[in-house]
């Protein structure tokens, strides 16, 4: 992740080793915004944890953008799953809160690991617990279009703790990347 500050407008550029902008069937891979569609962004550090597979992963940090708009969320949501969950298989995830429509207040996640996104989990734990409306939770799957038992036990999870503290349930989805499509668990 590079930044490059102005005020003229908000970018994403998804760009190859040589610094070049990735093309995909001609078309640069790159989403512009009107200025101040990005509220903000941060690194938000997780601890060591152990995938459904078993596997140990290092602590890390995720990459957390805050955007203005669940249509702009969307497009930056889903470019982001096809150059990197399509390519690397390190999970997006999309979590929309507030209201619906161009106020939506949306966080967009990369825990920059293979087959997992600790960073929703990370963001949940650290700051959406505390009042948020949280509408849904969303994460990309390279291949398979369907929720694990992984997916299944943090639903449960995050539906028992919304219950307790009597707020609204998230609905929860996966976007298969290679289907292009959406569905909800």
């Amino acid at each position: 992740v590079e930044r490059i500050e102005t005020t003229e407008y908000d970018m994403f550029q998804f760009i190859d080793s040589d610094g070049n902008v990735i093309q995909k069937d001609g078309v640069a891979q790159e989403l512009e915004f009107e200025y101040g569609t990005v509220l903000g962004s941060k690194e938000l550090p997780y601890d060591e944890f152990t995938t459904k597979s078993g596997r140990k992963q290092e602590s890390g940090s995720a990459d957390i953008f805050t955007i203005r708009g669940d249509d702009n969320a969307t497009q930056l949501f889903e470019m982001m799953a096809q150059n990197v969950t399509g390519v690397s298989g390190n999970e997006i995830s999309l979590i929309r809160t507030g209201y619906e429509g161009d106020k939506g207040r949306n966080y967009i996640s990369s825990g920059k690991r293979l087959g997992s996104e600790p960073g929703l989990s990370r963001l949940y734990q650290t700051q959406l617990v505390y009042g948020y409306n949280i509408r849904s939770m969303t994460h990309s799957h390279p291949i398979s279009d369907y929720a694990g038992d992984t997916d299944q036990k943090f639903k449960n999870r995050i539906t028992n703790y919304s219950t307790l503290l009597k707020v609204r349930r998230p609905k929860h989805f996966i976007y298969c990347v290679t289907q292009n499509h959406y569905i909800e668990f």
